[in-house]
């Protein structure tokens, strides 16, 4: 099933290349001529709100091809966008209504335990998470001193 998401996403993402959806997405986007940080936070907002119904790997496939650019276009670093994507993947597989991680976590529980005292449950887990987020946003270079040891 992942295999087929994956492979639909990339040919997803190559009919929008040949078409020129995404320059001309893109150069509207951009056009708008908001502040970086409001690019990312509709791209946040995107993801929080596409991660209550969809799996991540299925969010990343479809919005990558066209919030990348954007995101590199005002300004971004593509290895912490990578980072900050997949951040916000993870607090999406905690969040109602489709929380992958919570039905998983409520199906192993030794315990018998509700839906309502699952997400009950991890909601600390999505505080912690979006504290990390937002550290990782205020300073870059938490995600990014790794790689800048790497010589390319």
């Amino acid at each position: 099933m992942i295999f087929i998401i994956v492979i639909g996403g990339m040919l997803f993402a190559r009919f929008l290349t040949y078409t020129g959806l995404i320059t001309n997405i893109s150069d509207w986007m951009l056009g708008l001529e908001l502040g970086p940080y409001m690019y990312l936070a509709a791209f946040a907002v995107l993801y929080l709100i596409l991660g209550m119904f969809l799996e991540p790997i299925a969010i990343m496939v479809m919005t990558l091809p066209v919030m990348f650019p954007i995101l590199v276009g005002v300004g971004f670093d593509p290895i912490w966008l990578g980072v900050i994507s997949v951040k916000l993947a993870e607090i999406s597989l905690l969040t109602p209504p489709v929380g992958l991680n919570v039905y998983v976590v409520r199906s192993s529980s030794p315990i018998p335990l509700t839906l309502e005292e699952a997400f009950a449950g991890v909601t600390p887990f999505v505080v912690i998470d979006v504290v990390t987020l937002l550290l990782l946003i205020a300073f870059p270079a938490i995600s990014l001193y790794l790689p800048s040891l790497m010589s390319y």
